[in-house]
């Protein structure tokens, strides 16, 4: 009589989905069936070293990596396991982490001349820079800077239809 071995091979995860938020990276895995566990791994560069930097359990699919530097990308892979059985490391994700976006509040106080609008703080900050434009043709055109320690506000002279926006810079 001979033996029935079932070999199981552990299926390699998609790339993760790897977003910059509030100076952080944060990671959502797609879920592998039948996954025990998963490793996150980062490097900072495609073809560097990866990192094990966290271990999740299998209802686990996300993770924030508050270990990262502004302005600096980051590479991570994901490997899956089934018990001890591992799968083969995913392909790579990478990140720019950059500053969010400031968003400018939907209550404007105009009146025939001016206008002010506030904004919410942005974590990481040192300034932000005010950008005005009359039309989606026009490009933006820098019209004041603030340090992120003044309140998020501006009051600009209004005449007529002028799009404003708001970057938040650190130095």
């Amino acid at each position: 009589k001979g033996i029935s071995l079932k070999i199981t091979k552990v299926r390699t995860p998609a790339k993760p989905t790897v977003t910059s938020k509030s100076l952080c990276a944060s990671i959502k895995l797609n879920k592998v069936e039948g996954a025990t566990k998963y490793e996150i791994y980062r490097a900072s560069s495609k073809n560097g070293k990866y990192k094990l930097i966290y271990t999740a359990k299998k209802d686990k699919l996300s993770y924030t990596d508050k270990n990262v530097k502004i302005n600096k990308t980051y590479f991570y892979k994901v490997k899956a396991y089934t018990g001890s059985k591992a799968s083969a490391l995913s392909s790579y994700s990478k990140v720019l982490i950059r500053l969010d976006a400031p968003k400018i509040n939907k209550s404007v106080t105009a009146t025939k001349t001016t206008v002010t609008f506030t904004w919410n703080a942005v974590k990481g900050a040192d300034y932000y820079r005010v950008y005005a434009r009359k039309s989606t043709k026009d490009s933006w055109k820098k019209i004041k800077t603030l340090n992120a320690t003044d309140k998020p506000s501006y009051t600009a002279k209004f005449n007529g239809n002028t799009d404003f926006t708001v970057v938040a810079v650190k130095k």
